[in-house]
């Protein structure tokens, strides 16, 4: 059995990536993670990783938040090196609406091992971004 976690998180006004992780920054978050710095963008019909090196990283936050793909989804790896953990970081079409899903290193709940420990992120990740405009969320952890 496998499980799946998400985190929905709802903005005030239209995320950025830059301003994301601006926010997150302050938290121990950065977009650099073990493969580099990974992304992607919404595809016709596909989704595809990118991952490039960590020096490339303003230039990939820059193309994300460009007008050439505002009308797009567009995808982040989050990485938070002390906590030796992260995920990926979706920001949807309207960019006011965004999930969070942790698959790099998730933290596991002591005792469930099965479980994601939300706790976690919700103190570490999303109450950071309540400086960030953040007006709610939702968590799921579900077994598929």
């Amino acid at each position: 059995m496998s499980r799946t976690a998400e985190i929905d998180l709802t903005f005030e006004y239209p995320a950025t990536v830059a301003g994301v992780l601006s926010v997150l920054a302050g938290h121990g978050w950065g977009p650099v993670e073990p493969l580099g710095v990974s992304y992607m963008l919404e595809g016709d019909d596909d989704w595809d990783w990118t991952s490039v090196e960590p020096e490339q990283a303003a230039k990939v936050v820059a193309m994300l938040d460009s007008d050439e793909v505002r009308e797009q989804a567009v995808a982040i790896a989050l990485y938070h090196p002390q906590a030796a953990t992260g995920g990926h970081l979706l920001l949807r079409r309207d960019r006011t609406t965004a999930g969070f899903s942790p698959v790099v290193d998730r933290r596991k709940v002591p005792g469930a091992p099965e479980m994601t420990d939300m706790v976690w992120y919700v103190q570490n990740l999303v109450y950071p971004l309540l400086e960030g405009g953040l007006l709610g969320y939702e968590l799921r952890d579900m077994a598929d």
